[in-house]
């Protein structure tokens, strides 16, 4: 327009600065808005991820259970996770694997047993938790707790290089 202004008819012009200025401030606001979805998407989904950090414990907590907490329908905390290339299953689980890991590495709970330590993590059952954390450690968890107790150099840093993400 700015380069060709003097070619449009005068009797257009103005209907085409109007049409122009439109679209103008049709592109900024999407811009806008979609920054502004994008900021509450995240703050929304630093909710969600704080509520399971709380709850992660309770064997019942469900991807229902933490849409109904945070007061939004049961598939957007779906939509969220997305984002980070995620499902709210495998982030509560992640959560409770991590746990339970520093719980048996950890020299002042080496009386607990494993099944203790699952129970208290949400896992409800035991069988369950080996198959998870030996997926995601390379290691069992009674392992783990031996290794812990003999002192094996090491134990921890391998732990940590692999694990669920």
């Amino acid at each position: 327009l700015t380069r060709h202004g003097s070619e449009i008819p005068d009797a257009q012009s103005e209907r085409i600065l109007a049409q122009a200025s439109d679209l103008t401030i049709s592109l900024f606001a999407t811009s806008a808005n979609a920054e502004y979805g994008d900021a509450r998407q995240r703050t929304m989904l630093d909710s969600i991820k704080a509520y399971v950090e709380t709850h992660f414990r309770d064997p019942g907590l469900t991807p229902d259970e933490i849409a109904v907490a945070a007061n939004i329908s049961t598939p957007y905390p779906h939509k969220l996770f997305e984002g980070d290339y995620e499902t709210v299953a495998l982030h509560l689980r992640g959560l409770r694997l991590r746990h339970a890991r520093d719980e048996l590495l950890d020299p002042r709970l080496a009386g607990r047993s494993v099944a203790a330590v699952a129970h208290s993590c949400g896992f409800g059952d035991i069988s369950g938790f080996n198959r998870a954390f030996k997926a995601a450690y390379g290691i069992t968890p009674s392992d783990v707790r031996r290794g812990a107790a003999d002192g094996s150099p090491g134990l921890s840093a391998s732990l940590a290089r692999g694990g669920p993400h």
